[in-house]
């Protein structure tokens, strides 16, 4: 019997990816209208601080986005009947992991680490809820 990956992941991924994104931004927006300047610093060798690039709030969310879809494609193909919890256990792993960044930032502010922790849980709720929504449908069209 041959699997064959989703045939939608890819597109679905792709607007899970953009959803996640877009919601980051927005975030990080909101924030910095609201007076927030997100001053960290740069390279863990660097002692000087300076306001956080856009770019790397894009890059910070695309990757993981791309990592669990990966995830979740391999996990549709090699064990197609415990999909879900082990990507469930392997996202939420990751989520608590993830937490690591923002919060061991040396002198940063603690408004900063917490909108940065915040931001995590919306690309998580997004690319977890985005995936599992993804599965439900394609499973739901699917006869047994």
């Amino acid at each position: 019997m041959k699997v064959k990956y989703p045939s939608g992941l890819l597109f679905s991924g792709f607007l899970i990816t953009c959803t996640a994104t877009a919601v980051n931004l927005l975030i990080f927006n909101l924030a910095h209208a609201f007076g927030e300047n997100f001053i960290i610093p740069i390279s863990e060798y660097s002692p000087v601080k300076e306001p956080m690039p856009v770019l790397l709030v894009v890059v910070a969310t695309i990757i993981p986005s791309i990592l669990a879809i990966i995830l979740f494609a391999f996990l549709t193909k090699f064990a197609p009947k415990s999909v879900m919890p082990s990507f469930l256990s392997v996202s939420l792993t990751a989520l608590l992991v993830s937490f690591g960044g923002p919060f061991s930032l040396p002198e940063t502010g603690f408004q900063t680490k917490l909108i940065l922790a915040a931001m995590h849980i919306m690309t998580a709720i997004i690319i977890v809820g985005g995936l599992v929504g993804y599965y439900k449908i394609r499973s739901s069209r699917t006869i047994s």
